[in-house]
């Protein structure tokens, strides 16, 4: 938890974000989740993307206030959120790939979601996918961006 807070006083100046280099996948996500433990609204989580999936958006700004039009936050499952158990797991990691995935207890759910990310120049790490489990309720990528892009 220390971690997630360091990283996310860090995230919280601004510019800082936009400016970062992350130099393994577990910063890139620890950072984003680290904004959620403090409470501090995302206005745009689109630095944290690979060059792809920026391109995939078109030029679209994704962070909380989009989120709470949508009705849905793909990074915890759900609006708001009570996190227990959460944990951040590097599952494989080769070259310029890797997966992290983040797992926690919200209520009665387990959530459980997965980042496909890639090392990208000058960039660092970047995510490039997202795929959740909430229960019966699933989501990734795609989902997301036909939410979202306009």
């Amino acid at each position: 938890m220390r971690r997630f807070l360091l990283a996310a006083f860090a995230f919280a100046g601004p510019g800082l974000a936009l400016a970062q280099e992350f130099t393994s996948p577990l910063d890139v996500v620890s950072t984003l989740y680290g904004t959620y433990f403090l409470n501090v609204p995302v206005r745009d989580i689109t630095p944290y993307f690979s060059d792809d999936l920026t391109d995939r958006l078109g030029g679209t700004v994704i962070g909380h206030e989009q989120f709470r039009h949508a009705g849905f936050d793909p990074l915890t499952g759900r609006l708001d959120w009570a996190p227990r158990g959460f944990r951040l797991s590097l599952l494989s990691q080769a070259g310029s790939t890797a997966q992290v995935r983040a797992d926690f207890q919200d209520g009665a759910n387990a959530i459980s979601v997965t980042y496909d990310l890639v090392r990208e120049e000058p960039h660092g790490w970047q995510i490039d996918h997202i795929a959740g489990k909430a229960g019966d309720l699933s989501w990734c990528s795609n989902s997301i961006l036909s939410m979202i892009a306009p």
